[in-house]
């Protein structure tokens, strides 16, 4: 279509012996938040993205200058990841898994 919005990257997902999983990291969920400056309370710190998949990992990159940086990966699930939301006020992301 010719909407306001273009696909810009593409990222690749590995499975990971040393992350303990194995399977296919078809993503399901995905999530964004931005750190907030501690003096004025507004976005201007870093911004994320989030991704979960099958496999019960979550990634993370860095979102800089429209350019995404691999921010790390934990294994959060014994399964498939079905959710996830990050709640600022809280300083926590939730997620729900099969597990």
């Amino acid at each position: 279509g010719s909407g306001k919005y273009q696909h810009q990257h593409k990222l690749q997902i590995e499975s990971s012996v040393e992350m303990g999983s194995t399977l296919s990291s078809d993503l399901l969920c995905l999530a964004t938040y931005s750190e907030c400056d501690a003096v004025t309370n507004e976005g201007a710190g870093a911004k994320y993205l989030l991704a979960g998949g099958v496999d019960g990992r979550i990634h993370r990159w860095t979102i800089q200058n429209n350019k995404f940086s691999n921010a790390g990966v934990i294994s959060a699930h014994n399964g498939r990841l079905n959710a996830m939301a990050v709640c600022i006020g809280m300083n926590v992301l939730v997620s729900v898994g099969n597990d």
